[in-house]
């Protein structure tokens, strides 16, 4: 489990009950975002760097699939490639990684107005999800 995932009191039970595929929150969707899969696999390459089947695997992708998204963010400078004793590794850059925190911080939002407006019936978990991540913000502003 990630530290942002930790962060926002996500679970990787919690982020696996409704799809196999997914290991990140979802709206009740049948496919992934763009956004989704590139966080996905950002997830898979953070750390000291991880193998291309380690990160396909994470981020449930085809090898053709994974290439697509890899050269993208290559070029944005969200990965970083390198060889350690033979083997190519991934890695997640700082920037990939600020890109990844963004990604979590709009999903939540991006849950809770769903929430807030009844167009989305949430699971059990996911709805105390949101009560907790909205007692600690209240927390934190009422700290400060």
């Amino acid at each position: 489990m990630t530290n942002c995932m930790r962060e926002l009191g996500l679970s990787r039970s919690f982020l696996d009950e409704k799809y196999k595929t997914s290991k990140l929150p979802n709206l009740h969707k049948k496919y992934r975002s763009h956004f989704e899969i590139m966080a996905l696999i950002l997830e898979g390459a953070k750390g000291e760097g991880a193998s291309l089947s380690y990160v396909m695997r994470y981020a449930g992708t085809s090898h053709t699939q994974f290439k697509k998204y890899l050269v993208s963010l290559v070029e944005m400078g969200y990965v970083d490639v390198n060889t350690k004793k033979g083997q190519v590794l991934y890695r997640a850059s700082e920037k990939g990684l600020a890109f990844l925190r963004q990604y979590y911080v709009l999903l939540g939002m991006l849950l809770s107005a769903c929430k807030e407006d009844n167009r989305l019936t949430l699971s059990p978990k996911l709805n105390m999800y949101l009560i907790d991540k909205t007692a600690h913000q209240h927390a934190l502003r009422h700290d400060s």
